[in-house]
C-alpha cells in the first residue's frame, strides 16, 4: 500500500486506512511483478485478468473495452520508490478492482479497500488484543494450582474510547466465535450420527443451542429461575441463538472473521436441487439454452443463483422479519444477560431478489437483490462455454430471461418463495426450510464464482482451528471497561467481579495504573505502548505483587510511530528512568485556582453537593441564590483572604519571580473571584438552557393534536433524553459525589478549583441510554478540550459501554440577551500560526506576534459546548481501530497577555561554533 507523490515520481509506503500530515497525491498499492506489466493489447494481458472481463468475438479474445481504465500501471521502480528507466517492474493499482494472483473481480464501488486487502497481510490491533486476551484467560483456566481469583487479565489502554472499542470486539469476538463453534460441532454431530440427512430449519435453533457448553450462570439475567421462568429463559436463548446464525448468512458481515463457509466446515445444499435439474419434463418449455442444457449445468447455475440470493439473505424465515425479531429482541432483553441479549437497534431483516436492473429512486429497494444480465450473476451466465450445448454466445437479453425464467421455475418447485408487493413487481426468497446444512472437510473455502476464479479458494488455518476446538472453550468469557466515562456504580461492580475474577477480562485506561484492589494477578497486558517509562512501570507492577511470578504483553502496532520507536528499544521503556513528579508552580492557572480555593474557605462558601443549591435554576438565566451571593460579594472577608494568600505565594520564588507576577496580582486576583465564579457557572447554564429548551419543545409537539405519529415518537425519546440531562446536570442519580456535575469536581474542571485528575475545561458528549434505568437515561461523557474537537466533531463516532455512538447534534452557544446564535470572528497568521482575535469590522492589519500581514480571517465561528449522540450499532469484530470522521482541524497559538507584557518567553539555541540553531517560544501551560 503506497501513497504517489512529487507529480506521480515517488512512492511512500502508508498504513491502511490510518497516517496522519499532508494527504499524498493518490493512494494505492503497488504490485511488484518481476516481469513488465503487459500491454492492453497483449495476450498476457488476458491471462491475469478475470474472466468476465474477457470477450471472445470473431474467434478471438480481448479485453472488454468498459473495463480499460481499470488496469493498473506499469512502471519501474528503484528501492527508494522512485520512478526509473531501469528499476523492478511493478503494477501500481489506484484501486484494486481485481486480484492478479487469484483473478477476484471487486466490481463493488461501495466495497471499502480494507475489505478488498485485509487478507494480504493488513494487521488489526484490536483482533490480535482479543486473540491474546481469549488465549491468555484458557491458559490460566486450565492451570490446576492457581487460585481461582487469580485467572483473569488486566489490559491497558491510554485512550477511554479504545478501551471502550476493544472491551466490545473482544465481546463481539467471542459471541461470533461461541455461535459458529456451535453451529459447526452441531453439523458435525448430525453427520456422524444420520450422514445422509442435513439438518434443516426445522430444529436448526434446537440443535446448535444442545452443543452449546455454558453454563444458565453465563446466559441467564436470574440464574436462579426455574420452573415456568426457566422454560422463557431456555427460549429466549434458542431463539437469539437461532437469530444470530440466520443472521450470520450475509456476505459481508464479518470481514476480519472468516465465516464457517470461507473455512470450509460448512457446506450449504437446497434440497432436491440436483433431481430438479435431472427432471427434463420440467425444463421442455424453458427455451434454449436452458431446456437442451446437462442437467449439472442447470444445477450450477441453479446452485449460483440460490448462493448469490442466500448471501444476500434473500431468505423467506421468520426469523428475518422484523416483527419477529422485535418479539426475540424484547424476551432476549428480559431474560438473558450480555452477550446473549439482542441489543441492536434494527435487525438484519430479510431481502427480496427481483429479475431485471435496480429501479432508480425505489424507496425499499436499496437493500433487495436486483439480477440482470448486466449485473456480476448476468456477466457470469455470459461468460464462454456456460452452456457447452448451446453454439451461439448468451447476450445480455437472452441473460435477462434466463434468470427470469430461472427464478420462475424454482418457485413454482417450492425452491423459492413470491413476494408480492405494491409497485415492485413479483420478487422471491429461499424457502429457509430447502436450505441444508452440511459439514464441510476444512480443506477449501466454499466457492464464490461471481467474484472469484479459484476452484478451491485457501482457508484461514487459525479460525479453522478456531472454530472446530478452540471457541467452544469461550463460554463464559466477557470483557468491560474501566474508564473515568464509566459511570461510579458499574466501576465499583466491575473492581468487585474482576478481584474475584468473575469478570476474566478487564481494559482499562490509566484509572487502574494504582489505588484499586483487584487482588492477585498474574498477566497484563497492554494495548499500545505507554507514554513514559513511569506509566509502564505502574501498569506492569499490577502483576505478580504476591511475589509469584508475573507476565506482561505490549502490542506494538506497525504504522504506529511511538510503538516502533520502543519495540526497537525495550530497554528504553522497561529500564527508563521515572521522573519524579513536580508541580509547576510557575503557572498562573494553577496557582489562581489554589488562590480561589482559600477564597471559598475564608468567605465560608460551602459549595454543597448540587448546583440546584447555589442556583435559582427555575428563574430565567438560573441567577445564584441570595446567600451565595452576598458571601462571594463579602468585602471584609475578601480582605482576609488577601493577607493569607499574601502570607502563602510570597514565600515561593519560583511564584514571585514567573513572567506573569506582579505586585498587584493577588489583590485583582480577589477582585476578580466573583465575576470568575460568574464565569465558571456559564457553561453548566449553557447545557441546562438547552436541556429545559428541548424538553419545553418537544413538549409542545404533543400538545399538538395534528401531530403525526413519527413526530410524536421523536418528542418522546427527546422528553426522555432531556429528562435524563436535566437530572445528571441536577445531580438527582445515585452516587452524586462522584458525577461530572457534582459541584466541586465541576469546579475543577473549569479550572475555578485545583483539580489535578479532571480535565480542565472539558467538552461533554450526551450519551442516550439503550433502556430506561432507575434514575433516568444516558450519561454525559466529558473529554479535555483538545481531545474533543476531533473525537465530539460533526459525524463523529463515539465508543460507549458497547455500543458506537454518532455525533448528531451541536449545542449552539448563545447571545448574552438570548436572541440567537453567539458567533464571532478571528484572525490566525499564515505565517506563524498565530491567533488574532477579531476587533471589530476592520481586524488586524498584521500580526500581532511575526508582524507578518498574510491573515486568515475566519468569520461565523462559534465555541463548541457540547454535543449530542444518537446509538449507531454494537461495536463487532471488525472494528480494528476507533473510525474517525474525516475533519481539518486547523490550530492556533496565542499568549495570554499580563497587562503590558506577554506571558511569552522566548529563547535562542546556538551550535559550539556559535551557529544560530533556533529561535524558542514558551508559553503557560493551557
Amino acid at each position: 500500500m503506497v501513497n504517489r507523490e512529487r507529480g506521480g515520481e515517488q512512492f511512500t509506503p502508508r498504513i491502511l486506512t490510518g497516517g496522519t500530515g499532508e494527504p499524498a497525491e493518490a493512494t494505492g498499492l503497488l504490485l511488484i511483478t518481476g516481469t513488465d506489466w503487459p500491454d492492453e493489447s497483449s495476450e498476457a494481458l488476458l491471462e491475469l485478468v478475470p474472466e468476465d472481463w474477457v470477450i471472445e468475438a470473431g474467434g478471438g479474445r480481448s479485453l472488454d473495452k468498459a473495463r480499460r481504465p481499470r488496469l493498473p500501471r506499469g512502471l519501474r521502480v528503484d528501492r527508494f520508490g522512485t520512478v526509473t528507466d531501469d528499476g523492478v517492474s511493478v503494477a501500481f493499482f489506484d484501486t484494486l478492482h481485481f486480484c492478479p494472483s487469484c483473478k477476484t473481480s471487486y466490481e463493488s464501488t461501495a466495497q471499502s479497500e480494507f475489505s478488498r486487502v485485509a487478507s494480504l497481510g493488513t494487521e488489526g490491533r484490536a483482533s490480535a488484543v482479543s486473540v491474546l486476551s481469549q488465549t491468555v484467560v484458557r491458559t490460566l483456566r486450565e492451570v490446576s494450582d492457581l487460585d481461582a481469583e487469580a485467572r483473569k487479565f488486566l489490559a491497558f489502554s491510554d485512550n477511554r474510547q479504545d478501551a471502550s472499542l476493544q472491551a466490545g470486539h473482544f465481546n463481539d469476538f467471542v459471541l461470533v466465535g461461541l455461535v459458529r463453534s456451535t453451529l459447526y460441532q452441531a453439523v458435525l454431530r448430525q453427520h456422524h450420527s444420520r450422514p445422509d440427512e442435513p439438518l434443516t430449519d426445522d430444529d436448526l435453533g434446537r440443535r446448535v443451542v444442545g452443543c452449546l457448553k455454558v453454563e444458565i450462570s453465563d446466559y441467564a439475567r436470574n440464574p436462579e429461575v426455574d420452573y415456568a421462568a426457566r422454560k422463557k429463559v431456555d427460549k429466549a436463548l434458542r431463539e437469539s441463538v437461532a437469530y444470530r446464525v440466520w443472521a450470520d448468512l450475509r456476505r459481508g458481515w464479518r470481514i476480519a472473521m472468516p465465516n464457517l463457509e470461507q473455512t470450509g466446515q460448512l457446506l450449504l445444499t437446497y434440497a432436491s436441487l440436483a433431481e430438479f435439474a435431472n427432471d427434463e419434463h420440467k425444463w421442455a418449455d424453458a427455451g434454449l439454452p436452458l431446456a437442451d442444457a446437462e442437467p449439472d449445468t442447470r444445477q450450477l447455475i441453479m446452485q449460483t443463483l440460490l448462493d448469490e440470493m442466500r448471501r444476500h439473505i434473500c431468505i423467506e424465515s421468520a426469523y428475518l422479519t422484523e416483527e419477529r425479531y422485535e418479539d426475540i429482541k424484547r424476551a432476549s432483553q428480559e431474560w438473558l444477560r450480555a452477550p446473549w441479549a439482542l441489543t441492536d437497534e434494527q435487525g438484519v431483516y430479510a431481502a427480496t431478489c427481483y429479475a431485471g436492473a435496480r429501479p432508480k429512486a425505489t424507496p425499499g429497494a436499496g437493500g433487495d437483490l436486483y439480477l440482470s444480465g448486466l449485473g456480476q450473476y448476468g456477466r457470469w451466465l455470459r461468460r464462454p462455454a456456460r452452456f457447452p450445448l448451446h453454439p451461439h454466445p448468451v447476450t445480455v437479453q437472452d441473460a435477462d430471461t434466463i434468470i427470469a425464467i430461472l427464478l420462475k421455475k424454482m418457485a413454482t418447485v417450492g425452491l423459492l418463495a413470491t413476494v408480492e408487493e405494491r409497485h415492485r413487481g413479483i420478487g422471491y426468497r429461499i424457502q429457509a426450510g430447502m436450505i441444508e446444512w452440511r459439514v464441510g472437510d476444512g480443506e477449501r473455502r466454499a466457492p464464490d464464482p461471481l467474484r472469484s476464479n479459484t476452484a478451491q479458494g485457501r482457508v484461514n488455518p487459525y479460525f479453522r482451528r478456531f472454530y472446530a476446538e478452540t471457541a467452544t472453550g469461550l463460554a463464559g468469557l466477557e470483557a468491560r471497561e474501566h474508564t473515568a466515562q464509566v459511570s461510579p456504580e458499574n466501576r465499583h461492580d466491575r473492581e468487585q467481579r474482576f478481584s474475584n475474577a468473575e469478570l476474566p477480562v478487564l481494559y482499562c485506561s490509566p484509572t487502574m495504573e494504582l489505588g484499586v484492589d483487584i487482588k492477585s494477578l498474574n498477566v497484563v497486558g497492554m494495548r499500545n505502548v505507554p507514554p513514559t517509562p513511569a506509566n509502564y512501570a505502574q501498569r506492569s507492577g499490577r502483576a505478580g505483587r504476591s511475589g509469584q511470578p508475573a507476565v506482561v504483553l505490549t502490542y506494538c502496532a506497525t504504522g504506529n510511530a511511538h510503538d516502533n520507536y520502543y519495540f526497537g528499544r525495550s530497554q528504553d521503556m522497561v529500564a527508563g528512568a521515572v521522573a519524579p513528579p513536580r508541580l509547576e508552580l510557575g503557572n498562573q492557572d494553577l496557582v489562581r485556582a489554589h488562590v480561589h480555593a482559600i477564597w471559598l474557605v475564608l468567605i465560608g462558601l460551602d459549595l454543597k453537593a448540587s448546583m440546584t443549591e447555589l442556583l435559582e435554576v427555575e428563574l430565567p438565566g438560573q441567577p445564584l441564590r441570595d446567600e451565595v451571593t452576598s458571601k462571594i460579594d463579602n468585602t471584609s472577608a475578601a480582605a482576609r483572604t488577601v493577607g493569607a494568600v499574601r502570607a502563602v505565594l510570597l514565600a515561593t520564588p519560583e511564584v514571585t519571580s514567573a513572567p506573569w507576577w506582579r505586585p498587584d496580582w493577588i489583590d485583582a486576583t480577589i477582585t476578580d473571584a466573583p465575576h470568575r465564579f460568574q464565569q465558571a457557572l456559564q457553561r453548566w447554564r449553557g447545557l441546562y438552557t438547552e436541556a429545559q429548551g428541548e424538553l419545553d419543545a418537544a413538549n409542545e409537539v404533543l400538545k399538538v393534536i395534528g401531530a403525526s405519529e413519527p413526530a410524536k415518537r421523536r418528542a418522546r425519546g427527546q422528553i426522555s433524553e432531556a429528562r435524563a440531562a436535566l437530572d445528571l446536570l441536577k445531580g438527582d442519580i445515585d452516587e452524586v459525589n462522584q458525577g461530572d456535575f457534582y459541584t466541586y469536581r465541576y469546579f475543577a474542571s473549569e479550572g475555578f478549583l485545583p483539580g489535578y485528575s479532571f480535565p480542565r475545561l472539558p467538552l461533554a458528549a450526551f450519551i442516550p441510554a439503550e433502556r430506561k434505568t432507575r434514575n433516568g437515561q444516558g450519561d454525559y461523557v466529558q473529554r479535555p478540550r483538545f481531545l474533543a474537537i476531533s473525537e465530539f466533531g460533526p459525524g463523529a463516532f463515539i465508543y460507549h459501554e458497547g455500543a458506537r455512538y454518532e455525533v448528531n447534534r451541536v449545542s449552539l452557544p448563545a447571545r448574552d440577551d438570548g436572541t440567537g446564535v453567539n458567533l464571532t470572528e478571528i484572525e490566525r497568521c499564515e505565517a506563524c500560526g498565530y491567533l488574532n482575535e477579531g476587533n471589530g469590522p476592520t481586524g488586524y492589519e498584521e500580526c500581532e506576534h511575526c508582524h507578518s500581514s498574510t491573515l486568515l480571517k475566519m468569520s461565523s465561528m462559534m465555541k463548541l459546548l457540547a454535543v449530542k449522540t444518537r446509538r449507531r450499532d454494537r461495536i463487532n469484530a471488525d472494528e480494528e481501530e476507533r473510525q474517525r470522521a474525516g475533519h481539518e482541524i486547523v490550530t492556533a497559538i496565542r499568549f495570554e497577555p499580563h497587562g503590558e507584557r506577554s506571558s511569552e518567553l522566548k529563547s535562542t539555541l546556538y551550535d559550539d561554533e556559535g551557529h544560530l540553531l533556533a529561535e524558542l517560544s514558551y508559553g503557560d501551560t493551557a
